[in-house]
């Protein structure tokens, strides 16, 4: 089994240094670790090339330089196609993988015949690298990542759509995930699009319940970010779009109280981003109609009618809309 490791980077030259580390220090080594670089400034490529390049090092590290910048999505696409192993994980730049993190994934494909991929739990961590216990405990459980749920999937839509699937640090089978490929289309929420569009293929996935990645909580983080950009409101109208495909039940209890959880800050982020139309047309629907009434509703009220700078406003009122 030959496994690749995918690589997107930009401008961010002491954490890649760490990811790229973390995947040569594993108890089973990759196959290849694939860096591909949107980088402005040579400062990124001058250190790849003076570090890791023609250093006879026991993995096979190939380095591209975007000279004109490919964006994420079409990064990660590239680096996909030029895979040669057989099995295939991303890694984000700012993030690592423990040191059994490939050993563990190969593992799952070892012992369960069938699964076209696999996960495990990710710990939280600081932009300094310190670890935080309290909220990996709490992202591992919001997106289903304990022991309940350990083992081949029952239904891979449901992890897709639960974010079960995680953002990076997966083992997938190389030539999935390059017939699935990145979309640009949905922005911040790739990643989710990504891992939806895998579940509606109604293949084997596997949760391994151990820890296998550390998720940084940096400041292009969009768990920290998540009241700027558009990632809850492009994941609900994903499923809500596909709901009429008939692919699934979006009457599922484990479905519809997703679209719940998420629908108060995708409603904020319509409003804030200029999808004022679906926002209105989601508010009033019966995922959030019993809210209307509430503190938090009748702050999205006022922010319907106000220009969107006061509506920013609004939105810091009283805390997060994340509820």
């Amino acid at each position: 089994m030959k496994i690749s490791i995918c690589i997107p980077t930009y401008e961010r030259k002491e954490f890649l240094k760490e990811a790229i580390e973390s995947c040569l220090n594993q108890t089973r080594l990759p196959y290849e670790i694939l860096i591909g670089d949107d980088s402005k400034t040579s400062i990124t490529e001058n250190f790849i090339k003076e570090t890791y390049l023609d250093k006879n090092l026991p993995v096979n590290i190939r380095y591209f330089r975007n000279r004109s910048a490919l964006g994420q999505c079409n990064n990660v696409n590239f680096l996909m196609s030029k895979v040669q192993g057989d099995k295939l994980m991303l890694l984000h730049d700012d993030d690592l993988l423990l040191e059994n993190a490939v050993e563990d994934l190969c593992r799952c494909f070892e012992k369960n015949e069938g699964i076209v991929a696999a996960f495990g739990k990710q710990y939280l961590i600081s932009d300094l690298g310190d670890m935080l216990m309290d909220g990996s405990v709490d992202l591992n459980e919001n997106y289903c990542r304990t022991k309940e749920y350990e083992g081949v999937q029952e239904s891979s839509v449901i992890s897709g759509i639960l974010q079960q699937f995680p953002n990076n640090a997966y083992m997938i089978e190389s030539e999935i995930a390059k017939n699935l490929g990145y979309s640009q289309e949905y922005g911040d929420a790739c990643d989710f699009e990504f891992g939806f569009r895998l579940g509606l293929m109604q293949k084997k996935l596997f949760f391994l319940n151990e820890h296998v990645a550390k998720y940084r909580l940096s400041e292009n983080s969009v768990l920290r970010n998540n009241s700027k950009d558009e990632t809850a409101f492009q994941a609900v109208k994903i499923v809500l779009k596909h709901s009429e495909d008939n692919l699934y039940d979006v009457n599922n209890p484990k479905i519809d109280n997703w679209i719940r959880s998420k629908m108060p800050l995708a409603i904020s982020q319509g409003i804030l981003t200029g999808k004022t139309l679906i926002a209105l047309r989601w508010f009033f629907s019966p995922y959030y109609l019993g809210k209307i009434l509430s503190f938090s509703g009748v702050k999205r009220m006022l922010m319907f009618v106000t220009p969107v700078s006061i509506a920013l406003k609004i939105n810091s009122m009283g805390g997060s809309f994340l509820s």
